[in-house]
């Protein structure tokens, strides 16, 4: 079987697997197994048996669960919530400005979770229904939401980056700070979208009233400081670590949560317990 053949079947197995619901780890490693025993026979379990040796030797792995780690904090300590209603209270005036937040309060959470389901999932359940109260678009409401919660696979921390750069014999601190331009500019681009599109067609994105807005200026300038300012804080202190070569990834990852745990605990405790389950 030609190379060409054998990729383009592997895809479409790949492809098919995934379609039909089996989880995407067991259908990455049966179609490898399996077009690996047509190409190499047997010599494929030791190559397996290699590969697992050498990742498990990969300490800049260790960042990926760290970091993941981390957005839990941030969301059961409540910093989340905290952060979309001061966003939403102090953008909400003008034309799109729950669109603008949302896009806002996601690029800060990609830059604390780095994947995409757990910023779209927690900033999708709060946003969403505001917005749809408030009279918006429903197709720029859910755009909002879905390409603000992409950015946490570019904005690092990105756990993709983390497991590309040993893959690809790179530095996975050179690869962070080469993403921070373009995933910023990201963020920036989708807020200009939705500022002018609000601003030629009202309709889309109505401003929040007045009543709702109603709260007194020192109430909000605290509501900043204890929403905005420490995760703020925590996002520059840690990738600067990592920028100037003060620590590597998975170390960043270990100081981050920590740091994470103590800002959110002086905010209220963190509870780990579903509270509809009951499970942890």
């Amino acid at each position: 079987m030609s190379p060409d053949l054998m990729v383009l079947l592997m895809f479409v197995t790949l492809f098919v697997g995934i379609f039909l619901g089996y989880p995407t780890a067991f259908v990455l490693g049966g179609v490898a197994m399996i077009f690996g025993l047509f190409d190499s026979g047997t010599q494929i379990f030791g190559l397996f048996i290699a590969r697992l040796y050498d990742l498990m030797k990969n300490y800049t792995l260790l960042a990926v669960p760290l970091f993941l780690f981390m957005g839990v904090f941030m969301e059961r300590s409540g910093v989340a919530k905290r952060l979309f209603n001061t966003l939403h209270l102090l953008w909400g005036g003008i034309r799109g400005g729950l669109g603008i937040s949302t896009v806002a309060i996601s690029t800060l959470f990609a830059a604390t979770t780095g994947v995409v389901g757990a910023s779209e999932v927690t900033i999708g359940l709060m946003a969403l229904p505001s917005m749809l109260k408030h009279n918006y678009n429903r197709a720029m409401a859910c755009g909002a939401i879905c390409a603000g919660g992409a950015l946490g696979i570019l904005i690092p921390p990105s756990v993709m980056i983390v497991i590309y750069g040993p893959i690809a014999r790179l530095s996975v601190g050179k690869l962070f700070l080469g993403t921070v331009a373009p995933g910023l500019l990201l963020s920036l681009l989708y807020r200009l979208y939705i500022g002018l599109r609000c601003y030629l067609r009202p309709q889309d994105g109505p401003p929040m009233p007045q009543a709702e807005r109603d709260i007194p200026t020192r109430q909000k300038i605290l509501m900043l400081l204890t929403s905005v300012i420490p995760p703020g804080l925590l996002i520059m202190a840690v990738l600067g670590s990592i920028f100037y070569g003060y620590c590597r990834g998975y170390r960043s990852g270990c100081h981050r949560c920590h740091h994470q745990h103590d800002s959110g605990s002086l905010l209220r405790p963190v509870e780990f317990q579903d509270p509809e389950t009951g499970r942890i």
